[in-house]
Order: structure tokens, then sequence, then C-alpha cells
């Protein structure tokens, strides 16, 4: 695209400004933000101390100090929310589970990593399938919702699972709510 020439000096010279104080204003929120995101992981430490030292996962308190609270008392709640993961073992639900039974909550994807060379096999026919299947990747999940329902029907148990997952928690973070009085 050929560059073209403003001749309004004067819109020129707003534009000119408006982008100057755009910039400056991405560069002041950018050191704000990464300011705040430093000072929130330093208070979230001490309070998660806190917290670990006393053996609670969450406390209320009457605030009375600070900007906001010292003239207006408010009770506040802490929580330390902690977020929780299942890491399947899809080989040993496998040999826990029948096929059919397996396949109702845990999801397969194929992706094919070589598409011309996959192309240029099967055109040459009598595919060999171990030949074929050297040609695609199989991705494997547990579907939690399937696998919920087949719970409450009452087609696996929790003991059927035992061993087939584990759980990892991550720091998480804290939460403050205002209570109402």
């Amino acid at each position: 695209m050929a560059k073209k020439i403003l001749k309004n000096k004067q819109q020129n010279e707003k534009v000119k400004l408006a982008v100057i104080e755009l910039l400056e204003s991405q560069e002041r929120f950018k050191q704000i933000k990464d300011d705040y995101e430093k000072k929130r992981e330093e208070l979230q430490l001490k309070i998660r101390n806190f917290m670990f030292v006393n053996g609670v996962e969450t406390f209320n308190f009457l605030a009375q100090s600070g900007d906001r609270f010292s003239k207006d008392n408010k009770q506040l709640k802490v929580t330390n929310v902690k977020q929780r993961k299942v890491d399947w073992d899809i080989p040993k639900l496998e040999e826990r589970f029948d096929k059919e039974l397996l396949n109702q909550f845990v999801k397969k994807e194929y992706q094919v990593n070589d598409w011309e060379n996959l192309v240029k096999y099967l055109k040459s026919c009598g595919v060999n399938p171990k030949k074929f299947l050297s040609f695609i990747t199989v991705s494997k999940t547990v579907d939690a919702k399937k696998l919920d329902e087949l719970g409450e029907l009452g087609e696996i148990e929790m003991k059927d699972l035992k061993g087939c997952y584990t759980i990892s928690e991550n720091v998480g973070y804290i939460k403050i709510t205002e209570l109402e009085e």
C-alpha cells in the first residue's frame, strides 16, 4: 500500500499527540499492572502462610482500618481457594474396564501426522493396518461428565476407579468476600 501524505498539518499534529498519549498510557498501564501482580503475589503468600501455620482454609474478621474500612467497618471472609485437577491413567482404565464401557467415557482423537505420504500409501492400496496406524496419533481423554453419569447409573463405582487417577493441587488464590451485616 502506498504511503499517503496528509496535507492538513493541524490534524497531523493532533493525531501524533494522540499516538504519543496512547503509547504513554499503555506503558503506564503495563507498569501499574506489573506492580499490582507483584504486590498481589507477595500479599497472597503472607495470607497463605498465616492460614497454613494456623491450620485454617477460611477465616472471618471485622475490617476496621485502611482507606476503605476506617469509617465504614465491614465483615470480611478470606478463603484459600485451591484448584484441583484429576489426572487419569488411561492404560490402567483400559485394563480395568471392558472396551464397550470404556468407549462411553474415554474419548479418542485421531490425528494424521503425514497426510501426503498417507494418501500415496492408500493409493497404492492393499492397505496394511499396522502401516496405516503408523501415520496416526491417538490421544485419549476421559469425559468426566459421562463418567459421572455412569457412576450415577451404578455402572461404575468409585472403588473401580481406585488407582486409575491422581489428584494434583495448584497454589490457587486468595478470595476475599464482604459479608452482609
